[in-house]
């Protein structure tokens, strides 16, 4: 509430002591709920929110799934990804490079057993992305997405959802569909953001009240 905002987060299921199954599909569902549950009744009367000027905003595989959510919903007209990955895109290069296949496997298998995750192994979680290519695709969204308010943020040195296999083609897909209110950040950091985080927050919080009065 500092900056005049109030935000509302939650974990995935399966994630972080939420109950049920972490599968991307249901990661999907939960945004897409998220939203439904800010825009209810009992949430704009419990916590005075205006159910017309809603920002989603996700990092990282919350990124991707900030972009793909705010889909669900035309009125939801501001969402920032930070360091968002294009799932789809993953699952391209995996079928190119059996090697990137299993170290992107390895680690996401490992990603899941150090944080205590209940989870779909990581073949299984990208086989869900495999048989539904167009719809994880957030190129293939890009026109859908092209008439909201978008703050893309990525770290030159990613290497985990590296700028120019995520946001870029993205951007340019957006700008191919004539998208007028984009704009695209780019931070000397990693995926971490770790020394540019009181940076990160003062562009995100100037880009919020600028699109919030617009």
């Amino acid at each position: 509430m500092q900056e005049g905002f109030s935000a509302f987060t939650f974990q995935y299921r399966g994630t972080w002591g939420s109950e049920g199954l972490l599968t991307i599909a249901n990661s999907l569902y939960d945004a897409v709920s998220a939203i439904h549950y800010v825009k209810s009744s009992s949430a704009v009367r419990e916590f005075n929110v205006d159910p017309s000027s809603i920002t989603i905003m996700g990092y990282s595989f919350g990124g991707g799934m900030a972009l793909l959510s705010s889909l669900s919903d035309p009125t939801v007209r501001r969402v920032v990804c930070i360091a968002g990955g294009n799932l789809s895109e993953v699952a391209r290069m995996m079928q190119q490079s059996d090697e990137f296949k299993r170290a992107i496997l390895e680690s996401v298998d490992q990603g899941i057993s150090n944080c205590g995750f209940s989870s779909l192994p990581a073949e299984e979680l990208f086989a869900e992305v495999f048989a539904g290519m167009d719809k994880y695709d957030l190129v293939k969204h890009a026109e859908a997405l092209s008439d909201k308010d978008m703050l893309l943020i990525g770290g030159r040195r990613d290497q985990e959802n590296a700028i120019e296999h995520h946001m870029l083609p993205l951007y340019r897909a957006l700008q191919k569909h004539e998208a007028k209110q984009v704009q695209m950040e780019i931070f000397d950091a990693d995926h971490s953001f770790i020394d540019v985080r009181g940076q990160l927050a003062d562009r995100i919080v100037s880009w919020l009240k600028r699109t919030s009065s617009s």
